[in-house]
């Protein structure tokens, strides 16, 4: 039998969004200049197309203009911007549909940054490429790679994220590694001198799951808490100062946290009884009707049954376990995937998901 239809996973770029399909397909909507859509033709959409010859992808990720997914077979296919190498196929082309990275095989997950990409692969190093101004590839130079190189040192990785210019690891044992650009302290490590190499995270263990947020990072730990690191002028660390902090810190009064996203100037968590939490800037970006700037936590309005959240440069996107994708926030280029290309301070459906 074929599993049902609608969205299980969402991935959220600039201006663009996409959603992974229960039956490994995957639809994507808003901007379309370098092709990060997906289906071939250029010009924005507003609702959800088709991304081209795409099937059985078990996760999907998004960057500043290029999309990412990792196929059950164990390959990577990008689309999008290639102008840094960040799709991998040796060139620096812009790509309107899937294709190849080239040699990967056995890989496991995959992480995408503003122009630079990053697999773990099943023995648990890492490989990545695209532009590495700030050393974000993790090779131990700055030079942009249009083909995967192998992160230095890294093994028993198991998950991997991408910041703006930064990335980060995180290990078997619970622990979190980061590289690049280290500006407002974002790599964790005490300092912010930027890194070639993976430095650790000063205290942080029993992580589960890491976001790269485009200069400040967040870790969901076992107990439910969350620790952010970086900048902090908009209160995106949760902390309730406006203090950056080169060592995690924790987001005060959210617990029962399952998944992060960082984003932009702002971060949101899924809660174990399926809900959002939101804090840093709020200029819609929270999905509760209100723009107040800098916050503490909120809720996005009448969200519920969330089984995925991903934050986008001023948008964001949520999957429920209906099988549906609900967005909000920032709307000029069709990222909302309602029909519109207007703002929403609260969730709005995506067209068509799950399908009619």
């Amino acid at each position: 039998m074929n599993p049902p239809p609608g969205a299980v996973e969402v991935a959220t770029g600039n201006v663009h969004s996409c959603a992974r399909m229960a039956n490994g397909t995957v639809e994507c909507w808003g901007s379309n200049q370098f092709g990060q859509v997906g289906d071939g033709v250029s010009g924005t959409r507003a609702a959800p197309v088709s991304v081209v010859g795409l099937g059985g992808v078990s996760k999907i990720v998004a960057g500043a203009a290029h999309t990412c997914a990792l196929v059950v077979t164990g390959s990577v296919k990008c689309w999008g911007l290639g102008a840094s190498g960040q799709l991998g196929t040796g060139g620096t082309s812009t790509r309107p549909t899937p294709v190849d990275v080239v040699g990967l095989i056995g890989v496991t997950d995959i992480a995408a940054g503003r122009n630079h990409t990053c697999a773990v692969m099943d023995e648990g190093d890492v490989r990545c490429w695209g532009n590495n101004e700030f050393g974000q590839l993790g090779d131990g130079t700055t030079d942009n790679r249009l083909t995967s190189v192998r992160v230095v040192g890294e093994d028993y990785v198991t998950g991997i994220t991408g910041g703006g210019n930064h990335s980060c690891a995180r290990l078997a044992d619970g622990t979190v590694h980061c590289w690049g650009h280290n500006n407002y302290g974002q790599l964790g490590d005490a300092t912010t001198l930027s890194s070639s190499t993976p430095v650790g995270v000063v205290g942080l263990t029993n992580a589960v799951q890491v976001s790269g947020g485009a200069q400040h990072t967040c870790a969901v730990r076992t107990d439910g808490t969350v620790r952010c690191w970086g900048f902090n002028e908009n209160r995106e660390l949760g902390d309730g100062s406006t203090a950056s902090s080169a060592i995690p810190v924790a987001v005060v009064g959210l617990t029962s946290a399952r998944q992060v996203s960082a984003g932009q100037d702002f971060s949101c968590a899924r809660r174990s009884d399926a809900t959002v939490r939101c804090w840093g800037k709020n200029n819609g970006h929270f999905g509760n009707g209100v723009v107040s700037g800098p916050s503490g936590l909120a809720s996005p309005t009448g969200l519920s049954g969330v089984t995925h959240v991903s934050v986008g440069l001023f948008h964001s996107c949520a999957s429920t376990n209906d099988g549906g994708a609900w967005c909000w926030g920032a709307g000029f280029e069709g990222q909302l995937g309602d029909g519109a290309s207007t703002d929403s301070l609260v969730p709005v459906a995506v067209l068509g998901l799950p399908p009619l």
